[in-house]
């Protein structure tokens, strides 16, 4: 055995002396890119390691020891592998020469290495942050998305310090041998020993451990990116962008949805029990939370504080929407249609984002006079429908770079209390004009950033849910200083407070499941919303499910504006009853929703070609998942949603770019 061992070493090194021809510029690269390639592989294990041991409810693996080392050792292999590689490339490219490299050929090649390093380390770094925030490493969807929806000069912007490990030490050690032959020896040195304890180590311990299998987080970054594009459930292109055809249907002839699918045709439309009037010029306020799902907002089963006792006290004198769902698990598809009155489109590719849309918001239906703002402490070029907002007449748009405030540089934004101070600045800057202000939050958006022990009712900061639940009760403060400027300055009597949320939020609910986008159980799509004016809103809870695309049909009824209702997919929620008979939702992930008055849910995803139900009642938990054999109905009206709605959406906004109507159906005039 020991000799067998010794003659495959003795084959391995003529091989690799074979091809090198023992020459020290080759050697360097191959050893220099190695050393780099594994600390950077070593760092991006240390700091999800290290993530699972502070943030106690970030609960990924089962056997975080084993995690690491498993971890440790792919990234020895895929060093070697890759270093083998260049070191190939490089031994073919001197045999093309004929002669060893000349220096600037050498120095071409270190600038190549160099490029190389920094890319891996871009994929490493970004792979790091969406595990710890997604569960999910870097993958084909989430980088079209990104180029999508946006600019990479602002994401440079959030950097952290140890993000800045990932790109410095790398580099560092691969131009080690730079410096000279001493300090290139010591960089192998200690890179192959530690890689080989490394082995060492994962070997025993699997010898020695009982441990369960770990999954995709424990494989090299870079296989795991490239893997996803060969994926066998990955969408095909004709699922992820939307239809451009000729109308066939009378359902794609009209935004209304009228097919007989998808409502009952014997309701008739009617004012309801709920009283509302009209002739005044109202001002209207909207207040978006960021990710914050309805389970959380009055929940004390830890023994906690209520997080937002001030909205639990609110909710008692409004319009509360007590079975509601955000039509999308990500923020852009939720403003578009709260600011709308329609669906978004289900399909992965936004429309909602094009800088073309030019659909109406509630804005446009207020007429002229109006003050038209928009404030948040978050970035406007991320995932943000810049277009929709400017086209339909939010004309002051005020982001991360246009507010004033501190800097939050664990997170992606400014300082939401600064935020609301300017908010309310602006608010005084209406002097007397009707106005329509959104004010959207970002504090409960991952990473949950501490604000400090006023607003903490868990005092363990170092759990992300703890740290949740604080910003949750900050958010709540926030609405209420905005609430108490209204009352002093005299703006309350005049003004609809709206109250909801883009989307929810996720924590392992569902095992695996984080944040908001990359699933669709209720944890990601339940919201609060409220809609509070006492002159026009009796204190009522509405029951039954509703969505983002009904806020705009309610508010324009109860304002007494009038409005066509076959150009919104929405229904105003002062109807004695609504006509349709399922809502429908769309997950980033690529999964259609729809859920019909008696809580059945249905899901089919695009992705895996998967249907399942669950029924709501019974199993609000989401825990079993039924067949859809008995619900073919519900299925098809779902799936002819799928079908319609990007044509719907793209010859309405055609239509309203040319200035025609859409077969046959205009606006009222528009002031």
């Amino acid at each position: 055995m020991k000799l067998r061992i010794e003659n495959l070493i003795r084959r391995i090194r003529a091989a690799f002396f074979y091809i090198t021809g023992q020459d020290p510029q080759l050697l360097n690269f191959f050893s220099g890119l190695f050393a780099a390639l594994f600390v950077l592989g070593s760092l991006y294990r240390l700091r999800i390691h290290y993530m699972i041991q502070v943030d106690t409810a970030f609960m990924v693996s089962q056997a975080p020891v084993h995690l690491f080392l498993k971890g440790l050792f792919n990234e020895a292999l895929f060093s070697l592998c890759g270093s083998s590689i260049f070191l190939l490339f490089l031994a073919l490219l001197r045999r093309v020469l004929g002669t060893p490299f000349r220096k600037a050929i050498t120095n071409a090649l270190n600038a190549f290495a160099c490029f190389l390093v920094t890319g891996a380390a871009f994929l490493y770094n970004t792979s790091f942050h969406f595990w710890i925030s997604m569960n999910t490493g870097l993958t084909r969807d989430l980088i079209f998305e990104s180029l999508a929806t946006t600019k990479l000069n602002e994401a440079a912007h959030f950097l952290k310090p140890a993000d800045a490990l990932f790109f410095t030490v790398p580099i560092a050690l691969l131009l080690l041998h730079l410096f000279g032959r001493p300090f290139a020896i010591w960089r192998n040195r200690i890179a192959f020993s530690t890689a080989s304890l490394a082995a060492v180590a994962y070997i025993l311990w699997g010898s020695f451990t009982a441990f369960p299998a770990e999954g995709d987080m424990a494989r090299p970054p870079l296989c795991y990116t490239i893997s996803s594009f060969f994926a066998s459930d990955n969408w095909n292109t004709n699922e992820t962008f939307g239809t451009d055809g000729e109308a066939t249907t009378n359902q794609e002839r009209s935004v209304e949805l009228i097919d007989g699918r998808f409502i009952n045709p014997e309701v008739k439309t009617g004012a309801g029990k709920l009283r509302y009037r009209s002739g005044e010029k109202w001002n209207v306020l909207y207040i978006v939370m960021e990710s914050i799902g309805k389970e959380y907002i009055f929940n004390t089963e830890k023994g906690n504080k209520m997080p937002m006792p001030f909205f639990h006290e609110l909710i008692k004198k409004g319009l509360y929407f007590d079975c509601h769902y955000s039509t999308g698990n990500t923020s852009p598809r939720s403003l578009f249609s709260m600011l709308s009155g329609l669906y978004p489109s289900p399909r992965v590719q936004m429309f909602c984002t094009r800088p073309d849309v030019v659909i109406p918001s509630l804005r446009t239906f207020l007429g002229d006079g109006y003050d038209a703002f928009f404030v948040t402490p978050g970035s406007l070029d991320w995932f943000f429908p810049r277009g929709f907002m400017r086209n339909s007449g939010f004309r002051d748009l005020y982001g991360y770079s246009e507010i004033p405030g501190k800097i939050m540089n664990e997170t992606y934004g400014k300082n939401d209390i600064d935020a609301v101070t300017f908010f309310i600045e602006r608010l005084k800057k209406t002097a007397g004009r009707p106005f329509i202000g959104v004010y959207y939050s970002f504090a409960a958006h991952w990473p949950y950033v501490d604000y400090g022990e006023e607003y903490r009712i868990f005092p363990d900061t170092r759990n992300r849910l703890n740290r949740y639940y604080n910003n949750v009760h900050m958010l709540d403060c926030q609405i209420k200083r905005i609430y108490d400027y209204l009352e002093e300055a005299g703006l309350l009597d005049k003004t609809i407070l709206v109250v909801l949320s883009d989307h929810g939020e996720a924590f392992n609910q569902h095992p695996g499941v984080w944040v908001h986008s990359r699933d669709s159980y209720n944890e990601n799509f339940s919201v609060p919303a409220l809609l509070y004016q006492p002159g026009l809103f009796r204190p009522a809870r509405i029951t039954l499910p509703t969505t983002h695309a009904d806020i705009v049909p309610t508010l324009l009824d109860a304002m007494g504006i009038r409005y066509n209702r076959r150009l919104f997919q929405g229904e105003s929620m002062l109807e004695s009853s609504p006509r349709r008979k399922y809502i429908f939702l769309f997950g980033n992930e690529n999964t259609m929703t729809s859920i019909n008055t008696n809580m059945t849910k249905l899901q089919y995803s695009l992705r895996d070609k998967m249907c399942w139900v669950f029924d709501l009642n019974r199993d609000p938990g989401e825990r079993r998942k039924l067949p859809c054999g008995g619900y073919r109905e519900q299925m098809e009206a779902m799936m002819e949603f799928h079908r319609v709605q990007p044509a719907i959406l793209e010859s309405y906004n055609r239509s309203l770019e040319k200035g025609t109507g859409f077969y046959g159906q205009r606006h009222y005039p528009l002031k």
